[in-house]
């Protein structure tokens, strides 16, 4: 769902992969350190797509930047997967990769549900399934159950809140 071309027949998938090697310092001199993306896809030995997985943190001092010049220097895709939206800085420079993009943990969410092959997939079922519960994805609302809920909230029965129908209270109400 990430990487459009992707085959398992043809590509092989590394988890902290370290797409930029450590060096060594020499006498004197300061040593430069390397990068590991948390998922590489990669053909014949050769990257193909680096995805860096943000939950809850921030990227890495000047992380981004190395990826984005990584992915412009050897035209490989890049894919910055959040919870949440990343800052405006950090959106500017991800645009400036050709081959970079950013994807929310909703949008992958509403890409893999689509797949069949995912939703008969038991592993594929419990990652829906922790997508939903964490609610990092949005689903269509019931829109009706929405304003008997904050009828029944904030006009109580002294103001014309009382909710009629028990199915109401007890499904509608809830489920939304």
């Amino acid at each position: 769902a990430l990487y459009k071309d992707y085959n398992p027949s043809k590509h092989e998938i590394r988890i902290e992969y370290e797409y930029k090697k450590k060096v060594k310092a020499k006498k004197g001199k300061k040593g430069k350190n390397g990068r590991r993306a948390d998922i590489a896809i990669l053909e014949e030995g050769k990257v193909r797509c680096l995805i860096e997985i943000k939950v809850d943190d921030a990227p890495l001092k000047k992380q981004l930047e190395d990826y984005v010049a990584y992915s412009n220097k050897y035209k490989v895709d890049f894919i910055y997967l959040t919870q949440r939206n990343p800052s405006k800085s950090d959106l500017q420079l991800i645009e400036k990769g050709a081959l970079c993009k950013h994807v929310f943990f909703y949008d992958l969410y509403n890409q893999i549900n689509k797949k069949a092959s995912v939703c008969k997939n038991p592993v594929g079922k419990l990652y829906i399934k922790y997508l939903e519960d964490n609610g990092n994805m949005f689903k269509k609302i019931n829109a009706v159950g929405v304003e008997k809920f904050l009828i029944r909230l904030f006009l109580p029965w002294s103001g014309n809140g009382h909710v009629r129908k028990t199915k109401d209270m007890v499904e509608t109400i809830p489920a939304t």
